[in-house]
């Protein structure tokens, strides 16, 4: 990330790799404030594809996982209808977490902090007090409920996998996801093995992988460099 000349010119002092190469890693990767907010910005919330759970996570109607992309909480649902949605774990409110527990299932998603009710989808579907109390307080006549939902990001379920992209003019998702995984499966397996067989062999190793540890070299390549430019 840090080669490319358009981020040297975001750092206030340049950043040069030592002449023993990647391999080297230097500590000011560890620790400058500018580049973790750069690696936030273009890799966390950036055009990439990145890991959020496996589907039998979420297996039923209902069932929800917290993670988190980067430094940004995101919870990931099911809905009734049987589809995956991933928002933002953050109420429209005040900011405050939503969802507290690493998973579980539920009807409808609230808010401890203001009794903020949201659905599975993420769209705001009750709050306490909107009316006020004895004539007195509640919200403005033109609040507009579907100006307030926990924000999403876009999802895309490949092989029991779940990802999710913050930028939302992204063009043919799936097609992108196929053509990474294709090439990673010839890369690893020396194409000796179909996709379906590709997913069994690998569902464990993925599955004991946290959405924040992307150190395996089979998570590495689905979570942080699942990239394509935005049109």
């Amino acid at each position: 990330m840090l080669a490319n000349k358009q981020n040297q010119e975001e750092l206030s002092e340049p950043f040069i790799w030592p002449k023993e190469g990647i391999s080297r890693i230097p500590y000011r990767l560890f620790f400058d404030p500018e580049i973790y907010k750069l690696e936030q910005e273009k890799i966390f919330k950036g055009p990439v594809w990145n890991f959020l759970c496996m589907e039998f996570d979420v297996a039923e109607p209902g069932d929800f996982k917290t993670t988190f992309v980067g430094e940004t909480p995101v919870i990931v649902t099911r809905d009734r209808t049987g589809t995956v949605n991933a928002m933002v774990n953050r109420c429209a409110h005040k900011g405050a977490l939503v969802c507290l527990k690493e998973r579980g299932n539920a009807k409808a998603l609230t808010c401890v902090y203001h009794s903020w009710n949201y659905g599975l989808d993420g769209k705001l579907i009750g709050l306490a007090f909107k009316n006020g109390v004895g004539g007195k307080g509640g919200m403005p006549d033109d609040f507009d409920m579907n100006q307030h939902r926990l924000q999403p990001v876009r999802v895309e379920v490949f092989c029991g996998m779940v990802f999710e992209l913050f930028p939302t003019k992204l063009h043919q998702s799936r097609i992108f996801l196929e053509k990474q995984w294709r090439t990673l499966s010839a890369e690893t397996l020396d194409g000796s093995l179909n996709l379906s067989v590709y997913r069994a062999k690998s569902s464990t190793i993925i599955g004991c992988c946290t959405p924040r540890i992307f150190a395996m070299p089979i998570m590495q390549r689905c979570s942080t460099h699942f990239t394509q430019p935005l049109r």
